[in-house]
């Protein structure tokens, strides 16, 4: 927890070592129970529910910018499952393409391009960022992901 606009202790949020705060990141954060609405919206109506779940997530959205410390190597790390998601991605609509073409496997390499292209969806959306906002509001930014010793060496918060 921390106050809009303060910075994060110069300690990476992963193994607590010395670590720039490197550049401002903007969180963002959407109630759980609204994206829950969204999805249902568009299971129910598809394509049609893009437009309203935008302009809807545009307006209840709530937004902080917060620089996030990280070391050398978890940034290097961070960067390999970058360049990993983003290859299987590639490679994801480099055998769709491939499928499309008039092909005796083309079933078979549409299900691995298909198969391929979720591992790397699920990749990012977990590995993809360094922190999540739990709640923002006027003031103050929740945020959940840092590892335990980051967190150990914080001030406990007065309010628990």
């Amino acid at each position: 927890m921390m106050r809009k606009g303060a910075d994060m202790p110069g300690r990476c949020i992963h193994c607590n070592e010395i670590a720039e705060p490197g550049k401002p990141r903007r969180i963002l954060y959407l109630n759980i129970w609204l994206q829950v609405a969204m999805l249902l919206l568009f299971l129910v109506f598809n394509v049609l529910a893009l437009i309203p779940i935008l302009i809807v997530s545009l307006i209840f959205r709530k937004t902080a910018k917060v620089r996030i410390p990280v070391c050398g190597k978890h940034r290097r790390k961070r960067l390999w499952m970058t360049v990993t998601t983003v290859t299987l991605l590639a490679a994801s609509i480099g055998l769709g393409v491939m499928a499309a073409r008039d092909s005796a496997y083309q079933d078979s390499i549409f299900l691995i391009a298909a198969a391929i292209f979720v591992v790397a969806f699920v990749l990012a959306i977990i590995r993809g960022q360094l922190l999540r906002a739990k709640k923002i509001d006027k003031e103050i930014v929740i945020l959940g992901g840092a590892k335990p010793p980051f967190l150990d060496s914080l001030a406990e918060y007065p309010g628990h």
